[in-house]
């Protein structure tokens, strides 16, 4: 009862978007564009092939000829449809048969988008997606926490609050909830989150540089940095997903800062522990930006390593079916998939829908 009200309550203050704040803008960055250039990886598409049963010929296309591998005939597949291109990065762990197509250069993404769609062996195509932080408040009143007990102390309306110190009467959270907060990272040496971190015992009782509990990824004690997974970008942390913007360790104090400790502020859970997973680039010039290809990464790790809950305070316009299927995947493996709502694209997603918020999946 205590895990299921702890969850209800999370949901609830994040739900909000806690956007009653004065100043929702990112302090020195520009405006992010919006074009449709701008939207989405140039020179590939993330395609799902619909792979034939083994030793069967493909319903069309080229014709194979001798052992090939699974990648081999996807590239031939790919160049049957679009010449010049070819299979870059597999990604069958996450979802079968979806994959990275680099195009040739100067390609119209969205035309060879609809040739591999017309082809009976693919069972889709869309553009890679990019996908931005949204902005958090910098308003310096917001340590006040009014979401959580709002008694009018910003001039706000009395009790408009998610009721969070009667909450608290029934439970304060418990450290065998995992939260995976998907973002810029987190301070996990910070003094009022260090206490509330997950941590990867067998990498931090291990061998550094060395893959101890053979998950596949090296040194992942607090998580891990993907920020470097994309082409577009050289790894900026290696595996340390240490946060240098600070966007990730803002929600991070939202959803799980140490309470009842008389240090800075009190989290939704006082209790809770929380893995961080960096897919944002230390980038102070611009909007920080991912593709879909690297938030599916993240979002299968924190499936692998036991998350409850994943947080993702980022999103975009674009509907993208390979983000959507990872999210229904951790929604199967029984993951609660929490996503940011009503700040930067308007407060009525009807009207404009924000992704990943507006899939409407179980999770």
């Amino acid at each position: 009862m205590k895990r299921q009200f702890l969850i209800s309550l999370f949901v609830l203050f994040f739900a909000s978007g806690f956007a009653g704040a004065v100043d929702l803008q990112w302090a020195g960055y520009p405006d992010p564009l919006h074009n449709a250039s701008a939207a989405y990886k140039q020179n590939e598409l993330i395609v799902r092939f619909a792979d034939p049963d083994s030793g069967s010929q493909l319903p069309e296309g080229p014709v194979l000829m001798g052992p090939l591998t699974r990648r081999a005939i996807r590239s031939r597949i790919s160049d049957h449809i679009v010449t010049g291109s070819a299979v870059e990065k597999e990604y069958d762990d996450i979802t079968p048969g979806l994959a990275i197509v680099k195009l040739p250069a100067g390609s119209s993404v969205l035309n060879a988008g609809i040739k591999f769609l017309q082809s009976a062996n693919v069972l889709y195509a869309e553009p890679n997606y990019k996908y931005r932080l949204f902005a958090v408040p910098n308003d310096p009143n917001f340590p006040d926490l009014w979401g959580l007990d709002n008694t009018g102390q910003t001039g706000g309306t009395e009790d408009a609050d998610i009721d969070a110190p009667e909450a608290w009467d029934i439970t304060t959270g418990s450290s065998d909830i995992v939260v995976a907060v998907i973002d810029t990272g987190i301070d996990y040496q910070h003094p009022d989150l260090a206490a509330n971190m997950w941590v990867n015992t067998a990498e931090q009782l291990g061998t550094p540089g060395v893959d101890d509990d053979e998950n596949g990824y090296i040194d992942d004690i607090y998580g891990y940095d993907f920020a470097g997974t994309s082409a577009a970008r050289s790894n900026d942390g290696k595996s340390d997903p240490k946060d240098a913007l600070y966007h990730g360790t803002h929600i991070a104090g939202i959803i799980g800062a140490v309470g009842n400790n008389g240090l800075g502020v009190t989290g939704v859970c006082w209790n809770v522990k929380m893995m961080a997973l960096k897919i944002f680039a230390d980038d102070f010039n611009t909007v920080p930006e991912v593709f879909a290809s690297d938030a599916i990464i993240a979002i299968q790790y924190a499936i692998d390593n036991g998350a409850d809950i994943i947080n993702a305070s980022w999103g975009g316009e674009y509907d993208s079916q390979t983000l959507k299927e990872a999210i229904e995947k951790a929604g199967n493996a029984g993951v609660l998939f929490v996503a940011a709502a009503g700040i930067d694209y308007g407060n009525d997603n009807d009207v404009n829908p924000v992704y990943p918020a507006s899939y409407e999946l179980d999770n």
